[in-house]
């Protein structure tokens, strides 16, 4: 079998959508195709593959919003796991495998970030496409603790199944680098060091604590900016919950921003950083 992996940047929220297929059987699925389906349908055609499914990690709408332009594009059925509140022409379960030509593609039930998350694995070639679970860096946000214990066990389980080998491809491009690997994030990713429920939420809490100030840009050379309390004071490190992601950089006592900023940081008024230094060139 001659493989065909792709990742397509599709918009959004530096959204990736997937290709994956069997060329030998000109067989393929697309995965989370958002906010720019044609861009992979067309990959699909120059690579003469016909898609069999379109597969959606979760419900949330930055991954669902390309679904009928892909259908229409390729006559392929959604698939999705059973939860999702719209209900999906062919339903995913738990431990699940899709055949695709000669790939097997395992489904694995990974709630926490949202209910009917599943993650894809391609155990002969290592390939495991995480949605909004895991990303470089980080991990996705959640809005309750509940959710958050949810997630953090689905994570165990995660690093329990797969080998450290595995190569990790998100759903967004919230990281320093557009992938990576389940070893890699295993010894560097704040998130998957956590050994304990208790540790989980502690380290979430601190890339959540609410807080709302206005930004002040380091110096009139620099790219970095750091968002002060209202009297204009630099002040403990927080962050406003993002409903995609949270996670710390690599560099000590400061937080990274999950959204592109192209213009005055405060134009996005998802998120507000306090005391945390961000690189508006991420």
């Amino acid at each position: 079998m001659q493989l065909i992996f792709e990742q397509v940047r599709v918009g959004g929220d530096r959204n990736f959508g997937y290709l994956l297929g069997d060329r030998d059987a000109g067989l393929g699925v697309l995965v989370d195709p958002s906010y720019a389906p044609a861009l992979l349908t067309d990959r699909a055609h120059e690579q003469q593959m016909r898609i069999a499914y379109i597969i959606n990690t979760h419900s949330h709408p930055d991954h669902t919003n390309g679904n009928a332009e892909a259908h229409a594009l390729t006559g392929a059925p959604v698939a999705a796991h059973g939860l999702a509140p719209a209900a999906p022409d062919v339903r995913l379960a738990d431990g699940q495998t899709l055949e695709v030509g000669a790939l097997r593609l395992h489904l694995l039930h990974v709630p926490g970030h949202c209910a009917d998350h599943v993650v894809i694995h391609e155990p002969d070639y290592g390939i495991l496409l995480t949605g909004d679970l895991l990303f470089v860096g980080k991990v996705g946000g959640t809005s309750t603790d509940a959710d958050a214990r949810t997630e953090f066990q689905s994570l165990r389980r995660l690093l329990a199944r797969v080998s450290d080998d595995t190569t990790i491809w998100p759903g967004h491009d919230y990281g320093v680098r557009p992938s990576s690997t389940m070893g890699w994030e295993h010894r560097t990713n704040p998130f998957l060091r956590c050994e304990t429920e208790e540790a989980f939420l502690a380290r979430k809490t601190f890339s959540t604590a609410a807080s709302v100030g206005r930004w002040r840009r380091i110096s009139s050379e620099s790219s970095l900016w750091i968002l002060c309390s209202r009297s204009g004071k630099e002040s403990s490190p927080s962050v406003r919950m993002t409903p995609h992601a949270t996670g710390v950089t690599a560099f000590p006592r400061t937080s990274t921003m999950p959204y592109p900023v192209q213009s005055d940081p405060g134009s996005i008024p998802s998120i507000r950083r306090e005391g945390s230094v961000i690189d508006r060139g991420l």
